[in-house]
């Protein structure tokens, strides 16, 4: 079977890893194949004077290595009302709803993957 992916990837994959968790999809007519690996961990370096580094996550959509924290009300208030529209478009079960849900479905992947 080809596999095709970042080389960076396929570099660990050929390095005969420890695999865990894998599962295999079949999206938009391609089969994809996840799996999690054990990576030995980068070794720790020193920060760079005028660099600031940043974490992305989900309570706290920013968090900067200062300690400074950015929450994401506008952010959380815009999923809340995707969850209710996606609700009531699935509590409906008509064709028109299946097909606006997966034009909704593909936009929501683009926008926020955290």
């Amino acid at each position: 079977m080809r596999i095709v992916g970042n080389p960076r990837h396929l570099a660990l994959l050929r390095s005969r890893p420890a695999i865990g968790e894998t599962d295999l999809l079949h999206q938009n007519g391609v089969w994809l194949l996840h799996a999690v690996v054990d990576s030995p961990e980068a070794a720790q370096s020193e920060p760079a004077n005028g660099f600031l580094g940043v974490d992305l996550g989900i309570v706290n959509i920013a968090t900067t290595s200062d300690g400074d924290r950015f929450c994401g009300a506008r952010l959380n208030r815009y999923r809340e009302r995707q969850n209710r529209i996606r609700k009531r478009l699935q509590v409906k079960k008509t064709s028109s709803a299946r097909r606006l849900l997966k034009k909704r479905r593909r936009k929501e992947a683009r926008f926020a993957a955290t």
